[in-house]
This record gives C-alpha cells, structure tokens and sequence, in this order.
C-alpha cells in the first residue's frame, strides 16, 4: 500500500522559493515567506520546523522594526518561540511505552543541548537574558537551515529511479565486474589480457546520468558483492586492516572513471561509505587492542550491511582514498576534490569504533595545524570506546605536578575581576544575577560549520569536560586512600616486614595513580583551551590552564567551580606532602 504525503505547498519550486525568502536578508522578501507560511498553515497541518522557522524570522523583524515592544516582551517572545521549537522537534520521538529524556533525543537529532537547557531555564527557571535569546535564536534558524529545509530540498529534487534502469544498472556492474576479473586474472598468467571490461563500462556509461548516481548507482556498489565481496574470506580482517591488490585492480579503476565522468560521483561515493558506518554501538570491544572484537551482537548480525566484516571492508575503502589522494598529485587522484573536512565532521558526529579508524588515517595525513587540533578529540574517542580505562600507571616525573599556588592565585585575581570590575549584565538589570547570560567574547557556531581547518563545536567538548569532572573526584578519592595508609597508626609495632612493604607498595601505586590523573587533568583543560581561543570562544587573556567557558552556563559561575576545585585538590596535595615528611621521623 502507497502511503501518501499530504503537503500544503503545491509544487518543489514554491517550497523553495519560500525557504529562499524565509532565509533572505531583504525585510520585504522575508515578509512574503510568512505571508506564504499563513496561507501554508490555512491548508492543513503545517511541519513543525517550518512553524519554528517562521516564528524566528517573524520576530526577527519585530525585534528590528516597529512599533517598538519592551524588552521583556521581546524575551517572552523568543522564549516561547525556543520552547515551541525544541518541543515541536523532540515530541514526535516520544514513544508511547516509555518516556524517553528530551536530552537523549536531542543528542540522537544532533540538536545542541544547550537549546535543550535553554527550553528548561526558560519553562522552570528565569528568563533568560535577551542576547543569549536572540543568540538562540539565530543558532536554532541555521540548524532548521541545516537539518530540515536542505534536507528537504535535496529528497524533493531528487527525480526517481524506475526499476528498468536499477536492472540495467546492477547488469551493467555485473558486467563490468566479470569482464574485470577476467582482466587481472590473465593479467597474473598471460602477456596478452582480455580487454573486455573497456566495452563494459562503456555500457556502463550509457545506461546512467547524473540523477542516477545517488539512487541508482552508489547503493548497487555498496550492496554485498559489490565494492564489499560476499566471501568474508575475501574481506579485510582485525590482523590485516587493507585492502586485497584484487579488490583494488578490480573497483579502483571503475571509480576513477565514473568520478571523471560524473561530477557528483565522488562525493557521493564517500557520502554513501560514510553512511554505512552509522551504527549502533552494539559491538564486543576487545581490551588488548581497544577494537571491535569478534563475535558481536546477534542483533547487529542479521543485517549483512552491519556486520564486522563488511564495515571493516568499508573502513579499509576509505582509508584507502585518504591516504592514496594525499599522496599523488591531483591528476593522479582517486577522487577529485575530495573534502577532508566533511570526512571529519561525520567521524566526529557519528564516534564510534570504525570511524576512529577513519579518523586516525586522517590524522596521519594531515598537516601540523589540523592534526594538533584533531589529536585532542581522537584522544577522547579512545577513552569513549574503551570498556574500562586509567590504569595505575607509571610514575610521573616533577614537570608533570601543577603549580598550585600560582593556579589558585590566578584563579582568585580572575574571580574578583568578574565579580567586580566586569558585571555581567550591566545592560539588563531586570535580569537576577544567576540566571543566563551572554558573554561579550562569545562567538555563536552554526553545528556543521567547518571553515579553514576549524572544528564546530558538538556535545564531544561537553562530554570531555564531563570526563575531566570525574577525573577530578577520581583524583581527590586517591589522595585521600594514600592518607589513610600513612594515617593508620594501628598495630604498627607488631607489623612484619612483608605488611610494611605491602603498605609502601600501595602507597607508591596510588601515587603512581595521583600524578597521572594530574597530568591527564591539566592535559585535557589545556587542550579544550586552546582549541576554544583559536575558535575565539574564549578571549586571548583566559588562563592557561584552566578552561573558561563562554557559554551560556555564566562565566562568574564557572570560574567559582573551578576555584573551588583547585583549592580542594591543593589542601589534599598539601595534607599528603606534610604526612609523608612526617612519616620518616616517627619510623
């Protein structure tokens, strides 16, 4: 049975004169997009992103013109606009049986959390102030952009494919594929090869266009049998992670050819490799080698485009082009033009154990700059990956301890200049001094932005922060068990020689473990720093060592935190320094 699609717009060409208008910088043409959004709406069942794009520009232009509204009208405005927005995308997921948290579902949408925040400060807490509203608000209408109206204009431009030419394409690759075979076979064993293949993509090539790539073509290549073989014997495996000189000699060829041929091919081709790896993480991890191991889940299994062999051969295929393309001149070149960058925003948007090995090559190939900047979120993925981590360790020499004072002074001098000198929300007195806030150094990031080597900001960041906050209770727990064992003044004059080193050994082996979570700690802020002042996140005369957010979350709240954190790790540090000066004198 055809299920039908009811849509108010009567035509591909209205829906996107309407997006062209909704996004136009012209108040007039803007105003035409609503206008065409009401009369949408008159018709039936209007989609929610398309409600929510109109709410936002409708007061962008009541924000800009006349006649003029108060402030808090304004905040009321945009809060509820925002509520509507995340509400209107987050509830269609709800399943009956269950409720699900709206943050889960936000994260499965690649929508920012913080508009997930912001909806709960907005419905529960105080209105938050009107920059980081507007600030929202911008930030919702490039996602809608991003996630809805191209996605939407891409599905409705696409002409179908009718089942003949699907026939004529998957006979015109199997020929190709026999003829090929044949090829390097007698390649191997005679001086003179059959030719054969060159009349089959011939063929080939007459049967496609352009609109067929997407449809037509790239699923018949990735389907088992095609770029991936049927035999799993034929497949790259865990202890040889390349690519057969068969399968190279066989499919290389054709997909030189047809990227030639047809200007969409490449990306296409990587766009459809990249989306084969998609997976759930329902994989065995193997803790000798942190890899996908054999013998995953059932589940996984049943799907012959999801099992461990065929997304290993898919990993190889693109580790492959990365690295041959890098190499050779662009004449020379596997694909033309092929965009490193959007490789990198899909491994780093979809983490898991096959797009990390995407994500190394890349490394491997990059420059200094890209790879110092890509190192840190390969860093976080292995530890995201890993069953169980933070070993004990070796121990760490005196460059790796932090300055304790000169952090906590620091911290104080910034501390006061943000309560004092710098207030917050000079400009918005009617707003309480907790609630949310702008700061002046913030530069909004639009998700799938990646411009001259920059990475866009994503949940990864707020999860290694995350990581290093558990870090943090980690560190000071091991300090306080090596205080214990060199507090225990019990029965110590009736204790053996072998309880003795027994307790020294522990001690050691807890140190072991205290210097390295300091090191990891001061690593890890270090690193999210420096990638924050490049982005321009964070102002230039931020701390070294400390990362500073400016985000949403109040700069004065963060640096409060941290403050306290800092000084409870120095009191620790300080208390097992003086115990352990103490400890010879009383032996």
């Amino acid at each position: 049975m055809v299920i039908v699609r009811q849509i108010p717009w009567t035509s591909f060409e209205e829906f996107q004169m309407v997006q062209q208008w909704l996004y136009s910088d012209s108040p007039e043409e803007a105003q035409k997009g609503l206008d065409r959004v009401a009369a949408w709406a008159s018709r039936g069942k209007l989609p929610p992103a398309i409600a929510s794009t109109a709410a936002f520009v409708q007061l962008r232009l009541r924000d800009r013109g006349v006649p003029i509204i108060t402030q808090n009208e304004l905040r009321l405005q945009y809060a509820m606009s925002l509520i509507r927005f995340v509400n209107g995308i987050v509830d269609p997921l709800q399943r009956k049986a269950f409720i699900m948290a709206i943050s889960d579902i936000a994260e499965s949408l690649q929508l920012p959390l913080w508009f997930v925040e912001l909806r709960h400060a907005s419905t529960h807490e105080y209105l938050p102030g009107i920059s980081i509203l507007r600030d929202a608000a911008d930030q919702a209408l490039h996602w809608l952009h991003d996630y809805y109206w191209t996605q939407e204009l891409q599905a409705d431009s696409g002409s179908p494919i009718d089942v003949n030419t699907i026939c004529l394409i998957r006979s015109g690759l199997k020929d190709y594929k026999d003829y090929r075979k044949l090829h390097v076979k007698e390649s191997k064993t005679k001086g003179n090869p059959s030719m054969q293949f060159k009349a089959a993509l011939g063929r080939l090539r007459r049967c496609i266009s352009a609109p067929h790539i997407r449809d037509g073509v790239i699923p018949e290549l990735l389907s088992p049998g095609g770029l991936v073989p049927i035999s799993k014997k034929k497949r790259p495996t865990l202890d040889n992670m390349k690519l057969s000189k068969d399968l190279i000699d066989l499919w290389i060829l054709l997909v030189k050819e047809l990227d030639k041929e047809y200007e969409n091919f490449g990306k296409e081709l990587i766009d459809g490799l990249l989306k084969k790896l998609d997976v759930q993480e329902k994989f065995r991890m193997d803790g000798k080698v942190s890899y996908v191991a054999p013998g995953s889940s059932e589940s996984a299994e049943k799907d012959a485009t999801t099992s461990n062999s065929y997304l290993l051969t898919i990993v190889c295929y693109l580790n492959y082009i990365i690295s041959h393309d890098s190499r050779k001149e662009p004449a020379e070149r596997i694909i033309s033009g092929l965009d490193l960058n959007d490789i990198i925003e899909h491994c780093l948007r979809s983490r898991n154990i096959f797009t990390r090995e995407v994500l190394k090559v890349v490394v491997s190939v990059s420059d200094a700059s890209l790879r110092a900047d890509l190192e840190p979120f390969l860093h976080y993925i292995d530890h995201y990956l890993s069953v169980k981590h933070l070993g004990s360790g070796k121990a760490t020499d005196g460059s790796m301890e932090i300055d304790m004072d000169s952090e906590c002074k620091e911290l104080a001098d910034r501390l006061k200049e943000v309560r004092g000198d710098k207030p917050l929300m000079a400009s918005e007195d009617d707003v309480p001094s907790d609630a949310w806030t702008i700061i002046d150094t913030h530069t909004p990031r639009i998700p799938k932005v990646m411009e001259n080597n920059q990475l866009a900001e994503s949940t990864i960041r707020i999860k290694q922060l995350h990581d290093i906050e558990k870090k943090l209770v980690d560190l000071v727990e091991t300090a306080g068990d090596a205080i214990a064992i060199l507090c225990d003044e019990g029965h110590r004059d009736e204790e053996s020689e072998q309880s003795i080193k027994d307790r020294i050994a522990a001690f050691q082996e807890l140190a072991s473990r205290y210097f390295t979570l300091v090191n990891e700690i001061q690593t890890a802020l270090r690193s999210n720093t420096r990638f924050l002042r490049k982005t321009g996140s964070i102002a230039m005369s931020t701390t070294k060592s400390i990362p500073f957010r400016a985000t949403i979350s109040g700069q004065q709240k963060e640096l409060e935190v941290w403050t306290a954190a800092i000084e409870t790790i120095h009191q620790r540090v300080e208390q097992l320094r003086q115990i352990a000066h103490e400890q010879p004198a009383s032996s």
